[in-house]
């Protein structure tokens, strides 16, 4: 079902002055990108702003609640305190 199981990932890419570090919301169904950000440090913020961008696409059409899904270490207390901010504030993202 399409909208109903998000994951995320984040990748390192090489750069002239050091690393950078993109970070990507997907709709496992679809494989869809709803959201995606590239910052030169990784830090909750990063993948936080990430977040918001995917629920900012998905509140254009609400359905019901969704599963996310982080396979790295991406989800630190913040970040978890932010999808339960984000469930308590917008019920159908979340």
């Amino acid at each position: 079902m399409i909208d109903r199981v998000w994951v995320s990932d984040f990748t390192e890419l090489p750069c002239r002055n050091g690393k950078a570090y993109a970070v990507a919301i997907m709709d496992l169904c679809s494989r869809r990108i709803l959201g995606i950000t590239v910052s030169h440090n990784m830090q909750t913020r990063t993948l936080i702003h990430t977040l918001n961008q995917a629920c900012h696409v998905r509140r254009s059409r609400p359905t019901e609640p969704i599963v996310f899904h982080s396979i790295n270490h991406l989800t630190p207390v913040q970040f978890e305190e932010e999808l339960i901010s984000q469930q308590r504030d917008q019920p159908t993202c979340l």
